[in-house]
């Protein structure tokens, strides 16, 4: 039966004790929203979840961040969801931490029906995420066979992933696709699969689809709450 435990802290994770972490801090963004009322919706809206109650994930949030999650890992292997503005913040970490090695990863979004179309001749369209793996020597990728199982599935190896951002549980929901993705190329059955911040489940839900083990940590009340019905029910889903 799959396993899944969702927390609201640290308790129930050890050192040592992590096989690999998908996760979504968040993010350091320009707060304010956007001043056109045509496009101040969702998260550039001034009154959004993300603009309102998120804090921002600035550089020192982000050392101690690793600092502590990566001694939770048997070895450093990791997928985060960042900002553009705090991809200079996770280079400087690097750079601090010779053992560490690195990709950056895109999420392409750009498919999304003309959602992330052009809003302004001042700035590119957020079309796209970006994705820092982390990882130490002694962890690589798995192999993921294409439906003839000849050959490795090349579409698991791509830097740029693209997928329909999700919505109706989170403002920044990410695609339970993309995350099963990382999951399966990096891990292996059984595996814990840690995600310190939780939000609405999605890693959740795509670890236990593969057969992982799932620790989830959310300190809102209502994203824990949704993460933990959702869960719950991948859970009843999986066993019928």
């Amino acid at each position: 039966m799959p396993r899944a435990t969702a927390c609201k802290n640290w308790g129930g994770v050890t050192d040592n004790s992590v096989d690999l972490i998908v996760t979504d801090p968040p993010y350091e963004h320009v707060m304010g929203g956007m001043k056109s009322k045509k496009f101040n919706k969702g998260t550039w809206d001034s009154e959004s979840y993300m603009n309102k109650k998120m804090s921002q994930f600035r550089h020192d949030d982000i050392f101690q961040f690793l600092d502590f999650v990566i001694p939770k890992m048997k070895k450093v292997n990791m997928f985060i969801f960042c900002s553009k503005l705090q991809l200079a913040h996770y280079f400087d970490y690097i750079n601090k931490h010779k053992k560490l090695k690195f990709d950056l990863l895109i999420w392409d979004k750009s498919n999304d029906n003309g959602k992330y179309r052009m809003k302004s001749s001042k700035f590119y369209a957020q079309d796209i995420e970006y994705v820092i793996r982390l990882y130490e020597s002694g962890v690589s990728l798995r192999k993921v066979w294409n439906n003839e199982m000849t050959k490795a599935d090349s579409s698991y190896y791509m830097k740029r992933q693209n997928y329909k951002q999700p919505t109706g549980l989170h403002e920044s929901m990410k695609p339970v696709e993309l995350l099963e993705k990382y999951i399966e190329v990096s891990s292996n059955e059984n595996d814990i699969v840690l995600d310190p911040f939780m939000g609405s489940g999605s890693t959740g839900v795509a670890a236990l689809n593969l057969g992982r083990k799932f620790i989830g940590i959310e300190l809102d009340d209502k994203y824990f709450d949704i993460a933990k019905n959702r869960l719950e029910e991948t859970k009843r889903r999986l066993v019928a």
